[in-house]
Formats: C-alpha cells, structure tokens, sequence
C-alpha cells in the first residue's frame, strides 16, 4: 500500500536586500539580481517546473524559460510522495542551490587567476540563508498555505549562523568596502603598487573587474566579477537621451566608444579637468596606449560639438538620473487569499501567471526608445533606472500595463472589486551620489508610499540634489499625470511661441501660504490659496498671445487646483509637489521632453 501524500512546499533563499543592494556599482546591483534568479532556477528546476504553483514556470518550451530574466527568492510547489521522500527532497533542492553559487563563485575566480582558498570558501559557503517547509496538503488549500507561511516565518526568526575558522579566531582585519561586514580578501593594488592597509593574511590581488586600492569579500568580488552582460554607469542612465540621438553619427560614433569603454564620466568636463582623476583612470584602463589626456579631450569636445548640432546644450546638465522601485500592495492579503473570491489555488496559479506577463511587459516598457534599464522585474516587485526625461511616462505606463495585464484579467477573483495595485518609490539623484544611499532612499519612499492609507496604490519621489538638500513628496498613482502637467508648464518649448510659466510663482507661492497652516497643517481658508494661485499665475505667464495666456492661466490654475483638492491634509506636501516639478524643469532637457 502506497504512502504517498499531497505535500505543499515553500522555499526562501536569502539574503535578498543584503545581497542586491549592497552595490558600488550598477554592475555590482545587476549581477546580484541575476545571481539570485540563477539560484531561484535551480531549485525550480530540481524540483521540476510542472510542479511550480508560484511564480509562474509553466512555460511550453525549455527556450521559454531560458528567457525568464528575472525570478523572485522564493516558490511554492505541490508535491507527491511520502513525507521521508519530502524531506530529502527539501535538502536535496537545498543542496543543488548552494553547489550552484558556489560553482558560479569558483568560475569568478578562475577568471581572475586565483585558486580558491579557504577564506574565498567560507564566505560563500556561509552565505546563503535557505528556508523551506512542507506540509501535508489535504482539502484546504488556503488553511495550509497560511501554515506554511507561519512555518516558514518562524524559522527565519531562528536564523543560525557559524563563526568563521579560517583565522582561528574567525575574521578580523579590513572589511569589504561593499558590504561592511565581511573581511576583504580579493584586492586592486593602490595606485602606489602596494597592499591595500590592514588586509586579511589570506587576501589575493587581481586587477580583474577592481579599481585601484579596492578590496571585497568573496560575496561582493562574486557580483563585481560575475559574467552577466554589461550594465550602463549611473552617468551612462543620465546621458542615455543624448546618446541615443547621437547613435548614427559617425563622429559621435568614434568618440562614444573611447569615452565609454574607458569611464563614462568622461562625458562631463568636470571630470576632464580635474588631472588626477584622469591619470587614474588611464592607469586603470590596464594599458590601453590609445589613451591620453589630449585623446580624451579631444573625443569630449567633439562628441559634445555633435550633440549641439543635434539641440542639446553643453555637458553642464543631463548629470541626473532616476532608480524606480514597487512592489505589489496588500500581497499578503491577496496571496493569503483574504482579498480573494473562489478557489485560492486557482487564483495562484492564475496571478502568477499574470504577473509574469506583467514582468515582461515592465520590462519593454523601460527598454523601449532607451527609457532606462532593468535590474529585476519579478512581477509584484521591480527595481529600475530610468532617464529622467522619460520618468514620467514610464510611470504612467507601468500603473496602466498592471491594470490591463494582472488586475483586470483577474477580475472575478477579486473581492467586492478591490483592484491589485502596486505603490511606487522613486529616488532621482545625482549620477555621484553613492549608488547605495540611492537604493536606500527609493526603498524608503516605497514604504512611504506603502503606508499614506489602507488603500495604497501611490508613488512616493525623493530628489537628493548636488547640494546635499533633499525633497519628498507622496501622492496617489493617479496624480502622476497633475505632476507632469506642472512641470511641462514650467518650460519654455524654445522655438515654439507657446505660453510657459516662470517657476517664480511656486516660490511667490509658498513664502505666502507657508506661515498660514495650522497645526495639522492644513490651510483653513482654501479660497484664499485658489485666489492666489491664479493671480501669481497671471504674472508669471511668458509668451504667447493675450487669448492663448488667458487660457494657460485658466488650464494651470484648474491642475494645481486639483492637486490640492487630492491633499487637502498636508499642505506642506503640496508644495514640495510643486518644487519637486521646479526642479525637474530645471534639469529635463526640452528636446527629448517634447520631442521636439
């Protein structure tokens, strides 16, 4: 008599926020992503793809699922068997997922020419937190799934970990300059040819994939040297829109490749004439002798002479860019089956599916006409770069491609007609800013996002700027758009005789109203505001006829009206709208903008 059972199965790998977005560089950020969607991989594919109910990994041909480029950290499976077959079917999965990142690991390091050695080892064996859980599965798929889940929740909260032993005493010494934690033990030689100070006894120099005097763990040397396709600088993010016009010219052409494949800052001439940033560079090129001082000068300044032809001013601008986060709200609700009509089993299989569709769609949304780049794009969750021209019709176009492809088709599932929604956190800063802190700050303003009502569904932007000031503003998904209309307000279309407003009036504007909230900061006199508005308007309007000026203030005064109807609570964040759409006139080139 056979003992076979229904099992459900749910396995976690971790650390997914430590490992990603302990970054540098985008490259560090990108390869994480893709390291974690390999691991994710293969234990799918250990336990068997027909077998997946989340996420979706169903796909008709084995070519399919090649091409599935981003997976989240964890699936859920039904299984058969007896429960000893499960349980060594767990560690087995278990098994093949560690060998797989150790492998990936060991290839890193026979790039670099190194023989793997026993700090390497433990740092990547130690790793790695894998969780997983099974439980019978007998008529009540959404009881067992709320199980498995508390299962799975309390072994994390007993996370166990080992000291290391390679030293003795375990690690001390220097710490990698990604992470913080881990001993740096793969190291770039200074500039004066000698060992980076305090290093573990153990650490090996490469120059493969490190700048000079750098030194990382064998977690962040893993990401650093990991064999994935290239990924655009920060700088190379906020150039893209010039760089995309400028693709087909010839001279252009020649001057992009030496600049790129050397350091995209190269672009900007505040690089160029600081001396020992560019020795260092040239340094760090291994020996490239096509590299001098007078070469790169001379590609910067006829690149830039090109791109003046084409419209765009001088490299003093386009120094901005933007990372995109969010997540899919209330999952829990919707994947406990809370917020759901009919069978919860029926539903996963179908929402995964869905938002595998969505995933994709995400992503030739920000690929298409060079609007940014994709880190990982899982379905409920993505992480992005986007051009800042573009910024806003990304956005648009995301909230409209999640409606049509995961809330709408799943409409009968969804209880008393709550739409799935998902709430953004937006972080634009400078192309120098400390790539981590930018990461941090667009996961800050998604929880922002996250908690301004029950209903979510909004987006929340920070801009960090070059002075070191920064600006936060939260708002509903819907009022992207109101944003954008401010902000295409602001700006003078240059060669068209169109109306624009100076953004005086905002500062005008605030100063005036700033000192007349009350505690809850509210304005207890709205039509005061509404007066004003249209009379800080009327001045600040520039071209155009008397009749097509009347009509700007009038279509002007009715957005920003409507913005303030959607705030009426916080005044305060009204306005840091308002200067967020000051600034991004200030920095959005018009020519990529409009279209011009």
């Amino acid at each position: 008599m056979s003992n076979n059972k229904k099992y459900l199965f749910l396995l976690t790998i971790g650390p997914v926020q430590a490992f990603i977005a302990q970054a540098r560089k985008t490259v560090d950020l990108y390869a994480g992503s893709k390291i974690l969607t390999e691991l994710t991989k293969t234990g799918i594919a250990y336990i068997g793809r027909k077998k997946i109910v989340f996420p979706y990994a169903k796909y008709e041909t084995e070519k399919d699922w090649e091409e599935v480029n981003s997976l989240p950290n964890r699936f859920v499976a039904q299984l058969s068997g007896t429960e000893s077959e499960i349980n060594q079917l767990g560690k087995d999965t278990e098994d093949a997922i560690r060998a797989k990142f150790k492998s990936i690991s060991e290839k890193v390091l026979k790039n670099a020419g190194i023989p793997t050695f026993p700090a390497f080892e433990q740092q990547i064996e130690q790793h790695l937190d894998i969780y997983w859980a099974a439980i019978e599965l007998e008529n009540d798929y959404k009881e067992t799934y709320a199980k498995l889940e508390q299962v799975i929740g309390s072994l994390k909260n007993m996370r166990q970990f080992q000291q290391y032993t390679y030293e003795g005493i375990g690690e001390k010494g220097r710490k990698c300059s990604i992470d913080g934690g881990r001993n740096a033990i793969i190291y770039r030689e200074n500039p004066e040819k000698k060992r980076p100070f305090a290093l573990s006894s153990q650490a090996k120099p490469t120059n493969y994939k490190l700048d000079e005097g750098e030194a990382l763990s064998a977690v962040s040397y893993t990401k650093r040297a990991y064999k994935a396709e290239s990924f655009p600088s920060t700088a190379s993010i906020a150039l893209m829109h010039v760089h995309h016009i400028l693709k087909n010219d010839g001279l252009a052409k020649i001057c992009y490749k030496l600049l790129s494949e050397t350091n995209d800052q190269l672009f900007y001439k505040e690089n160029i004439e600081r001396k020992p940033y560019l020795e260092k560079t040239i340094r760090e090129s291994n020996g490239n002798s096509s590299l001098t001082p007078n070469s790169i000068l001379n590609c910067h300044e006829n690149y830039w002479k090109v791109a003046e032809k084409q419209g765009f001013k001088s490299s003093d601008k386009h120094k901005y860019y933007a990372v995109l986060t969010f997540d899919g709200d209330s999952m829990g609700k919707w994947l406990g089956g809370a917020n759901v009509n009919g069978s919860l089993e029926a539903f996963h299989e179908d929402f995964s599916k869905h938002l595998s569709a969505f995933a994709k769609k995400a992503d030739e949304i920000v690929k298409k006409e060079v609007k940014g780049y994709t880190v990982y794009a899982g379905g409920d969750d993505y992480l992005g770069f986007a051009n800042i021209n573009h910024l806003f019709g990304v956005l648009q176009e995301l909230q409209e491609a999640y409606k049509t492809e995961v809330s709408n088709p799943l409409a009968t599932y969804r209880k008393d007609g709550k739409e799935i929604t998902f709430s953004a956190g937006i972080c634009i800063a400078h192309y120098k800013e400390p790539l981590r802190l930018v990461l941090q700050q667009a996961h800050t303003m998604m929880d922002k996002a996250k908690n301004i009502d029950d209903d979510k569904n909004c987006f929340g932007i920070s801009v960090i700027k070059g002075s070191g000031e920064n600006l936060e503003t939260v708002w509903k998904n819907e009022h992207i758009g109101l944003l954008k209309e401010i902000t295409e307000g602001l700006m003078d279309k240059e060669n068209k005789e169109l109306p624009y407003f100076s953004d005086k009036y905002i500062k005008v504007l605030e100063t005036e109203f700033q000192k007349l909230v009350n505690e809850k900061n509210q304005l207890d006199k709205r039509e005061l505001l509404v007066t004003e508005i249209k009379r800080t308007l009327t001045r600040a309007v520039n071209k155009g006829s008397k009749g097509e000026k009347q009509n700007a203030v009038k279509t002007m005064s009715e957005t920003l009206d409507k913005l303030h109807n959607a705030n009426l609570s916080d005044l305060p964040n009204f306005f840091s709208a308002l200067n967020f759409c000051r600034f991004m006139q200030r920095e959005l080139c018009p020519k990529t903008f409009f279209n011009l």
